[in-house]
């Protein structure tokens, strides 16, 4: 035996035979009294020898970005909704995640997005309006904008959007 179980088992056994001359004390017969004794040195020694694992850290679970649950959806139309300036909303917030998704679309197909061929892909309105050099969003509702550009993205051989591509 080691030590360090010699050490462990030291207080059991002492209790067990101090319990055991106490129970004997009280007038059990001795046989009775050591066969409390162990049961009583066991209940202490069982717990001290199992060794309690540490407590188990859980990592945090990653964020999730569905690609457009109904949530996600409410959310971009009320915040395109909330301003009158059809414009700036659409630039600010829908145009630069739109452009992402049809750079990672169009990298699926070897394209980059300087490439003359991304235009081709893309058509010369929705490439216009997602490059920022268009200039007649006026009187288009940014939610009109953002199916225009969705619909583009779909039609694109490959199907549409994958999880990969709809996440950040």
């Amino acid at each position: 035996m080691t030590r360090s179980i010699l050490a462990i088992l030291r207080v059991p056994a002492l209790v067990g035979a101090g319990s055991a001359v106490i129970v004997w004390l009280f007038g059990l017969v001795p046989a009775d009294a050591r066969m409390i004794g162990l049961l009583i040195c066991a209940a202490v020694a069982v717990p001290r020898l199992a060794a309690h694992p540490p407590p188990v850290v859980w990592p945090a679970p990653p964020e999730h970005r569905g690609m457009g649950a109904w949530y996600d959806v409410r959310r971009l139309s009320a915040s395109l909704s909330q301003t009158g300036n059809t414009r700036d909303v659409f630039q600010s917030k829908a145009r630069p995640r739109l452009r992402e998704l049809a750079e990672a679309r169009l990298a699926r197909h070897g394209v980059r997005w300087s490439d003359p061929a991304a235009r081709r892909l893309l058509t010369p309105d929705v490439y216009d309006l997602l490059d920022g050099t268009r200039a007649d969003l006026v009187g288009r509702s940014p939610v009109a904008l953002t199916e225009l550009v969705l619909d583009r993205l779909d039609e694109l051989p490959g199907g549409p959007l994958t999880a990969q591509e709809g996440s950040r």
